[in-house]
């Protein structure tokens, strides 16, 4: 608790460059202590008493710490004067938005908030939509061979394909290449490694390129691990997919989203980055879950001399802020990139980076493009989706459910909004018709098969969600893929920019000011307890997006205003 002398300031020190200087006792009042107190009140709010500091400062420290007060915290409360007791709380509530509980508090909010599954693959922990993740785990040789405790990618059966490793037997050859090599897990150290692992083969036998070897072993015969032991991972497989173990990349890899929504409110960055960000947060293992998949396209073979994990030596799991370009080259920097398959040669360089819209764990846990859209509506758009009346009438479906049948319901919005996700693909870092090897053009197998029957079946000519003529599919089959809202199609009553994949999703959402609305309606459900209900409290609803936009969409400042406006000192 701060001092007496400090008492009713609700201002913040270092806050980033460029944000509006709202400080935070004219944004409370601005946003709930006088502008719509009375008009904007249910009959409740106007009736009930206000509660005792006291019991404002409990229902404060459970809302953003997840605790009740301490005995110290309640007796510095009750030390002051009953008409400077106000001020008192402001300070609790300034002091609190600093704590550590108040980020943890607020990562479990971007859990609920962003409702994004748990990462937990289809049948085990290496299936097809993690492998590139979890790459190749090298072993020692056995207790008592000649090379005893140098790893490699062995194999204990010798009728086995050479795909699943070298003979187990090398351990005894005074023949076998060995050396020590310094590991992208452990920076400074070196392990004794033998065999494919020692000599870093970045090519195959038969000229294969090792680096998008695939699932639990090395995919092409001659190939190791890669320089500094890049294709290979750090932990057992059964360690690595582990969804319970915190240092586990399937678990780190789930927790982004939330950790980026930590971040962002925690760091009074705007909160519309989580939709228009060139930047995340990533941890070691992390950053390496994004480099693998990213180096599975063989046009990114030049990450192989990216020595990005020294830069980790000190804290290895420490979530630091990282532009997305980094992790992975397909997910750009640029803000305005287009690019139409209709009419462009060649192909896209990729998809803008988009924050939480282009990571890993959401374009994997919703797999296809209409999923991944009604989720994000629902998140931050605060729209449901539910079955039409019995009673109304549509026109026949035949192909289009955007604008046949009893599914357009939800699909005139779903499909504007799900065009922007088609080339998010697979374990959702593989950028559909970017390069060759992840076009549907050419030769279909392994997981450009899955692409192609998806991508045929679904992204049909002349629909809502893929609007492009059958001629122009016949000139080019990836033209399907066109992400972006051409002239006539809108979202939200908001027509497209040009800007292709979730990017431009992100810039409608936001123009359009649904993100706004969604995100000060989210806020109070979470802060005070109920709904700011379209319709009923849009003069309320209507004054917090107009301060909550001013403040460049200062989250942080957000919670503390509602914790302390009128209706939270009601107990309503």
């Amino acid at each position: 608790m701060r001092g007496a002398q400090d008492a009713g300031r609700l201002t913040r020190s270092a806050r980033p460059t460029g944000l509006a200087p709202l400080g935070w006792t004219s944004l409370a009042l601005s946003l709930v202590l006088g502008l719509v107190v009375g008009a904007a009140a249910p009959a409740e709010a106007q009736e009930a008493p206000e509660m005792s500091a006291t019991r404002q400062l409990r229902r404060a420290s459970l809302t953003l710490l997840g605790r009740g007060p301490t005995v110290e915290e309640y007796e510095a409360l009750l030390a002051h004067p009953e008409a400077e007791r106000r001020a008192a709380l402001e300070a609790f509530v300034a002091d609190a938005l600093e704590a550590p509980e108040f980020r943890a508090q607020v990562r479990d909010w971007g859990e609920e908030y962003l409702g994004v599954p748990g990462y937990r693959g289809a049948l085990n922990t290496h299936t097809y939509q993690f492998d590139g993740a979890l790459s190749m785990v090298p072993r020692p040789c056995p207790a008592g061979t000649l090379h005893e405790g140098r790893v490699g990618l062995l194999r204990d059966n010798a009728s086995v394909t050479e795909e699943y490793g070298q003979w187990i037997g090398i351990c005894d050859d005074p023949s076998a290449p060995i050396a020590d090599v310094e590991p992208w897990w452990a920076p400074g150290t070196t392990v004794p490694a033998i065999g494919d692992v020692a000599t870093e083969n970045r090519v195959g036998v038969n000229g294969e390129d090792c680096g998008d070897g695939r699932a639990s072993f090395r995919g092409h015969e001659g190939c190791g691990c890669g320089p500094n032991l890049i294709y290979c991972a750090q932990r057992p497989i059964e360690q690595e997919g582990d969804y319970y173990r915190p240092e586990s990349m399937r678990r780190q890899v789930h927790e982004e989203p939330a950790r980026l929504f930590e971040h962002i409110v925690a760091n009074d960055r705007p909160f519309s980055d989580l939709v228009l960000g060139d930047y995340t947060v990533a941890t070691r293992t992390l950053r390496m879950a994004y480099m693998r998949q990213a180096r599975m396209t063989p046009d990114n073979a030049f990450m192989d001399d990216d020595a990005w994990w020294r830069a980790y030596a000190a804290s290895p799991e420490s979530w630091r802020e990282v532009p997305i370009h980094d992790l992975h080259p397909q997910l750009l920097a640029e803000r305005d990139y287009r690019f139409d398959p209709r009419t462009d040669a060649g192909r896209p360089r990729g998809v803008p980076a988009a924050g939480v819209l282009t990571t890993i764990v959401a374009n994997e846990a919703w797999p296809r493009e209409r999923v991944r859209a009604a989720n994000w509506l629902r998140a931050f758009a605060c729209r449901e989706f539910a079955p039409p009346a019995s009673d109304v009438a549509f026109p026949p479906y035949e192909r289009d459910p955007g604008r046949e049948g009893p599914c357009l319901h939800c699909h005139q919005l779903i499909d504007p909004a799900a065009m922007h996700f088609k080339r998010m693909f697979d374990a959702g870092a593989f950028i559909a018709g970017a390069t060759e090897a992840w076009s549907i053009d050419g030769r279909v197998s392994g997981a450009t098969f899955r692409l192609h029957g998806h991508a045929t079946g679904s992204m049909i000519a002349d629909t809502l969600m893929t609007p492009v003529s059958q001629a122009q599919l016949d000139a080019n089959s990836d033209a399907r893929f066109l992400d972006f809202m051409p002239p006539g199609t809108r979202l939200f009553g908001v027509e497209g920019h040009g800007t292709i994949g979730p990017l431009g999703f992100g810039q409608a959402l936001v123009e359009s000011g649904e993100l706004d609305r969604c995100a000060v309606r989210r806020a109070y459900q979470r802060f005070v307890g109920r709904d700011l209900t379209p319709g009923v409290d849009d003069a309320r609803l209507d004054a917090l997006v107009a301060d909550f936009v001013a403040s460049d969409r200062d989250m942080r400042a957000l919670i503390g205003a509602i914790t302390l406006g009128d209706e939270a000192r009601l107990g309503i």
